[in-house]
């Protein structure tokens, strides 16, 4: 199983603990990670690249926000496509947001295909996310780089339900889905519903619980994430997917449980409690969670980083 952690959490890691940057690259890899997830324009404006590299990671998934309602976003596309198919990454595309108008107007409807899809393809906002999708889609399958999306969190977005997913996936017929179990709170769904119904188009899987209110332990405000180590089910949800016949067959799975700002425990104690190797011994704490990228497929590479300390 391969392991991959969003770059914006080991800078995370290194503001709470003043740990070099490098060498939580280097205790990743120790750990099993073999992968980042890093933002485009963080990895064409600074030395992330560099100390990935240096540390003997890959890049797994290159993600970037796109402004395609209000903004002609080709040729951010085109470079976007260019260093995924450079790095050999996936990229992950965030098409923009309605305004809030529309997104009031989208909310009744998005437990109902039919009306959702009308609504859709009547709003401009809308059709030019879908337009701009299927040319990153097209580019992407030219030069050999898988295009994804993601059910995003955000009420303003229209893939933050299972509805709007289906009506750019069916409009798109190359792009991919990167599935986010946690994201489906959004409107209420179902994550199982959300998955019998996506699962043909799934490449990856973000896996990780959210809940409503209360204390570590309970339940967590609208949208916070439940951690890996808590008792709740995404660490047995890593291991389903690491069973699923599906994403064995179709290759690497990306997992995302949900990580802790880091605590006394440091880097190491907090992936070791998201891979399910320790239980949470400070249950009576209360630390809010922060999303931790993993990437499941066949063996973990653990060479390079030792020599490198």
């Amino acid at each position: 199983m391969r392991i991959s952690v969003f770059y914006d959490h080991i800078r995370q890691a290194h503001e709470q603990t003043a740990i070099p940057v490098s060498q939580l690259l280097c205790q990743a890899v120790d750990l099993g990670i073999t992968g980042i997830e890093l933002n485009y324009s963080q990895a064409v404006s600074n030395d992330a690249l560099e100390l990935i590299t240096a540390a003997g990671l890959s890049v797994s998934c290159l993600w970037e926000f796109y402004d395609m309602p209000s903004a002609d976003e080709t040729a951010h596309i085109d470079r976007h496509v260019r260093l995924a198919k450079e790095l050999g990454s996936k990229m992950l595309v965030v098409p923009g947001f309605l305004d809030d108008a529309q997104s009031r107007s989208m909310a009744p409807l998005v437990h109902h295909f039919e009306a959702l899809a009308d609504f859709l393809g009547q709003t401009e906002a809308a059709v030019r996310m879908r337009d701009g999708l299927r040319y990153a889609s097209e580019e992407g399958r030219v030069k050999g780089v898988a295009v994804t999306i993601e059910d995003f969190d955000d009420r303003k977005s229209t893939i933050s339900n299972i509805n709007g997913l289906r009506w750019d996936l069916e409009n798109v017929p190359e792009l991919a889905l990167i599935f986010d179990m946690g994201n489906f709170i959004t409107f209420g769904e179902d994550v199982l519903s959300a998955y019998d119904q996506l699962h043909a188009r799934i490449v990856h899987v973000h896996c990780k619980e959210r809940g409503f209110g209360g204390e570590f332990g309970d339940c967590r405000q609208w949208g916070d994430s439940v951690g890996a180590d808590s008792g709740t089910p995404s660490t047995e949800w890593i291991r389903w997917c690491a069973r699923h016949r599906a994403f064995r067959r179709r290759g690497p799975a990306r997992i995302d449980a949900a990580q802790r700002t880091f605590p006394a425990g440091g880097l190491e104690w907090g992936m070791s409690c998201m891979m399910g190797t320790t239980r949470l011994e400070h249950e009576k704490e209360t630390w809010r969670t922060r999303p931790f990228r993993l990437e499941v497929a066949e063996g973990i590479s653990r060479a390079g980083c030792r020599s490198a300390r």
